[in-house]
């Protein structure tokens, strides 16, 4: 049986706490380690200070697109430091984003923008990948 620590990573962002409380809850309840945060300063500091990041779960309204830089800004630096080399990010949004998220070049997204409706599938079929990958399946 794995330990707690053995368990995938994942920092959630959200602008809005009751938000970000929920995913948070909806990840920890699919087995990973969480940490949530409400603050831009924060979330910079969680990814500067972080060793290993699986997972990273952010409302879209970070600005994932070349027009909003500091999501992109934000999702180079997670890759370009190589902190997430099997990671995964899934964006959060009430709205259809793809066609916006589809004019950006991010080749190291692995997953796309969820409805929140979809949110707990997509979570379940990240950990299992996560986890798969881990004992070499």
């Amino acid at each position: 049986m794995s330990s707690f620590t053995d368990a995938p990573f994942a920092i959630v962002y959200d602008d809005d706490a009751q938000w970000a409380v929920h995913y948070a809850t909806k990840l920890i309840i699919a087995g990973f380690r969480v940490e949530e945060t409400t603050s831009e300063s924060e979330l910079d500091r969680l990814v500067h200070s972080t060793p290993r990041i699986d997972l990273f779960v952010c409302d879209t309204q970070l600005g994932f697109s070349r027009n909003m830089p500091r999501g992109y800004e934000l999702c180079c630096l997670l890759r370009d430091r190589a902190l997430m080399p099997t990671a995964y990010v899934i964006g959060i949004s009430s709205r259809d984003f793809s066609e916006q998220w589809g004019r950006c070049n991010f080749e190291f997204f692995s997953k796309s923008p969820v409805g929140q409706e979809d949110f707990e599938e997509r979570v379940q079929e990240v950990y299992r990948e996560i986890m798969g990958r881990r004992r070499g399946f």
